[in-house]
């Protein structure tokens, strides 16, 4: 296992110009792993290392969940930066949804030490199950190509740069990691619990296919998505390429294509160039779904100058003669 986490590392250049590695380790067995492997081989990598754990405060263990990853890097001498949020008390305050306060909460935390301390990358110990359960989770959601494409070793999400190390790895080869090397990781109560969807996916859905479809589907779910991936990120490049030979101004807040030109690509580039423009006016993909991509395409169908549409994180799209405008709504001058 050594062996083939190096390897991963290497063939995917995951630690391309990285000096100074953040973790983030619940203190469960894929992040204890993998800060068990980075810490073999951090003279080999010429890694300076540091861990990062979140107490959520989701359940009456986590203090001394966090406790435990205190105790565990300070014997191999790592650094480790250590909160404690009441998340439960956030989400009801707000009304939030748990997963999503979660997240958010948790990847505030690792930005600010990010770029407090200056650490180059962040690696999360997503393993080849999660890769499985991601890829039919956003199935099920109705996702694109992209999702279908689930983790991908090298991510960037809300400008942090993110690497998932252990994605070669199933969940078994990490337990068996674990027991062989004496490691006593903690156990996460609440992963038996199915009221996330996650969850009913690991423990109901996996189950069923594995005993009466095919006993290897995790791995064979896992090695679609690195295939769907390649495709996707061809696709991707074919987008850039057109969206390039498209366009008139692009700022910050604003976006113009050249409205003729767009009309004569392919439908499934320029669904890609929907996104593309929405991620650089918002920074990112979130809230754009495929209803909003729909409401585009019925706007440009109809095809009358200075009308428009609003869609998600306050961006309006207008049709002015033969120029396509994307903008965010606040700014003034279009």
């Amino acid at each position: 296992m050594e062996t083939r986490f190096k390897n991963y590392i290497n063939k995917n250049n995951l630690l391309a110009g990285c000096s100074n590695l953040l973790l983030a380790v619940s203190g469960g067995p894929d992040s204890l792993v993998m800060l068990d492997l980075f810490y073999k081989f951090r003279k080999d990598f010429e890694l300076e290392l540091a861990a990062a754990h979140l107490d959520h405060m989701f359940r009456e263990e986590s203090k001394a969940e966090a406790d435990f990853v205190e105790e565990f890097s300070q014997k191999k001498g790592i650094k480790l930066f250590r909160r404690r949020i009441n998340i439960p008390q956030i989400i009801k305050r707000d009304n939030l949804s748990a997963e999503a306060a979660a997240r958010k909460i948790r990847f505030d935390f690792f930005k600010e030490i990010i770029e407090e301390y200056n650490f180059d990358l962040l690696a999360l110990a997503h393993h080849r199950d999660d890769q499985a359960e991601t890829v039919l989770l956003n199935l099920f959601r109705g996702s694109g190509l992209q999702g279908l494409s689930g983790i991908q070793s090298a991510a960037e999400f809300n400008g942090l740069k993110i690497i998932h190390p252990m994605l070669d790895f199933s969940k078994k080869e990490i337990l068996n990691y674990c027991a062989e090397n004496n490691l006593k990781p903690r156990f996460d109560s609440s992963n038996e619990e199915n009221i996330y969807s996650r969850n009913v996916i690991r423990n109901k859905i996996f189950p069923i296919v594995e005993n009466r479809i095919n006993e290897n589907a995790r791995e064979v779910i896992a090695r679609s998505s690195n295939i769907i991936a390649a495709e996707d990120q061809f696709i991707e490049q074919l987008a850039l390429k057109k969206y390039k030979k498209i366009l008139i101004e692009e700022n910050s807040d604003k976006v113009i294509i050249d409205f003729n030109k767009f009309r004569n690509i392919d439908q499934v580039l320029q669904r890609r160039i929907y996104r593309i423009i929405y991620n650089k006016i918002n920074n990112n993909l979130d809230d754009l779904y495929f209803d909003h991509i729909l409401e585009i395409e019925k706007l440009i169908d109809d095809d009358q100058t200075g009308r428009g549409i609003d869609i998600a994180s306050e961006i309006r799209i207008e049709i002015s003669y033969s120029n396509l405008i994307f903008f965010k709504k606040d700014i003034l001058n279009i």
